[in-house]
C-alpha cells in the first residue's frame, strides 16, 4: 500500500488536547452508510474525512459521493470495488477540483462507467491532504482533536467482524485491509481509552455502525494498526 506522502503535519505542535472529542455530536459526520459487497471502503473512509473538513470550513454538512470515486477515480491505485487508498482519493479530488453529492451521483455498490456530467457538478473541494506521522497514537489524537481522520486497519479478524458493542480490545493483526474514519476519542466508564470509529458496514453492525477501539495500547502501531496509515484532507 504505497502512495505519495505529504511531508508536513500541521497539528504537530498542538497542546492541551480535550479529554474527549466526538465529531458526531458536533454535526460533522453524516449518517452511517453500507458499502455492501463492493470493496471500496477506501472511498467511504476518505469521503467521511472530507465531509468533516467541509463542515468545519463551510458550516454545511453534506453527504458526498462515493460512487463518483468508484467509477471515475480509476487511473492510479484506486480500482473501484477491487480496492484503493485514501491518499489517492484526496489526490484525485484535488486534481478534479471537487466531488459531487451523494444525491447527485448515488451509490450503487458496483463498478460503473464514469458519468462526466455528474462528476463535473462539484459540491465540495479540498486543497490537499496530510499524513499523520506513522505509528504514533499521540499524533493521531492531535489530528482527530481537529477533524475526522481517515485510517487503515486490519479488519480481517473474527472478533472485529462480529463486534457488537463496548470498547473493542480484541486480537487483530496489522495487515491493513480496511479503510475507516476516526471521528472522535474518549474514555469508557471503566477508564479504558478508545477511538470512536465510523465504519461502512451499515447500522446493524457494531454500535449503530460505529466501533470504539481501544486507544493507547502498548504497540506503537495502535490496535489493528490504526496509527500506521492515517491521513486527512485540508480545505
Amino acid at each position: 500500500m504505497c502512495s505519495n506522502k505529504a511531508t508536513t503535519f500541521i497539528y504537530e505542535n498542538v497542546t492541551a488536547l480535550p479529554s474527549t472529542v466526538d465529531w458526531t455530536k458536533k454535526g460533522a459526520v453524516t449518517p452511517i452508510k453500507d458499502q455492501g459487497q463492493c470493496g471500496c471502503c477506501w472511498a467511504f473512509s476518505a469521503v467521511a474525512a472530507m465531509e468533516g473538513v467541509t463542515k468545519l470550513t463551510t458550516g454545511t454538512l453534506i453527504s458526498l459521493s462515493k460512487q463518483e470515486l468508484v467509477d471515475c477515480d480509476t487511473k492510479g491505485e484506486d480500482q473501484g470495488c477491487q480496492g484503493g487508498l485514501m491518499d489517492d482519493v484526496f489526490q484525485f479530488i484535488q486534481k478534479n477540483k471537487g466531488l459531487t453529492t451523494e444525491s447527485n451521483y448515488p451509490y450503487t455498490g458496483v463498478d460503473g462507467t464514469c458519468n462526466a456530467n455528474q462528476e463535473a457538478n462539484h459540491a465540495a473541494t479540498i486543497n490537499g491532504f496530510q499524513d499523520v506521522p506513522a505509528n504514533s497514537e499521540d499524533a493521531l489524537q492531535k489530528a482527530v482533536a481537529n477533524q475526522p481522520v481517515s485510517v487503515a486497519i486490519d479488519a480481517s479478524g473474527f472478533e472485529f467482524q462480529f463486534y457488537s458493542g463496548g470498547v473493542f480490545t480484541g486480537s487483530c493483526g496489522t495487515q491493513l485491509d480496511h479503510g475507516v474514519t476516526v471521528v472522535g476519542y474518549g474514555e469508557d466508564d471503566d477508564g479504558t481509552k478508545y477511538w470512536l470509529v465510523k465504519n461502512s458496514w451499515g447500522t446493524s453492525w457494531g454500535e449503530q455502525g460505529y466501533i470504539r477501539m481501544q486507544r493507547d495500547v502498548d504497540a506503537n502501531e495502535g490496535l489493528c494498526g490504526i496509527a500506521m496509515q492515517a491521513s486527512y484532507p485540508t480545505a
